[in-house]
């Protein structure tokens, strides 16, 4: 778009921040074989920078996820972005801090 004032042209669309919004999502296809897709979409432009599709025969949800993560990482480090939100449709394991109950030796 063209804006007014002194015969100037100005550019309204955004400009890339290098900041990226990131999402895998793995389904499974039968009990041996799971489909995953990622994408990342540029945070400022809205603009789909990267997009992956495959098959694979990795035992775990979990192993998919990360192996997913390595390929989006590489892209971004070989082309100089930072992501900003990753997100998924699986469930990752993570830890949990719980107080401990009279009688244990760590209290």
């Amino acid at each position: 778009m063209f804006g007014i004032g002194k015969s100037k042209i100005t550019d309204s669309e955004p400009k890339p921040d290098g900041k990226l919004i990131a999402r895998i999502t793995v389904d499974r296809i039968d009990s041996k074989t799971k489909k995953v897709k990622t994408y990342a979409v540029d945070r400022a432009t809205g603009k789909t920078v990267y997009k992956l599709r495959y098959t694979t025969g990795k035992k775990s949800d979990v192993a998919c996820y990360y192996q997913a993560e390595n390929y989006i990482n590489l892209f971004v480090r070989e082309h100089d972005y930072v992501i900003d939100n990753l997100s998924t449709n699986i469930d990752l394991p993570f830890v949990r801090n719980v107080k401990g109950k009279g009688g244990s030796r760590w209290n």
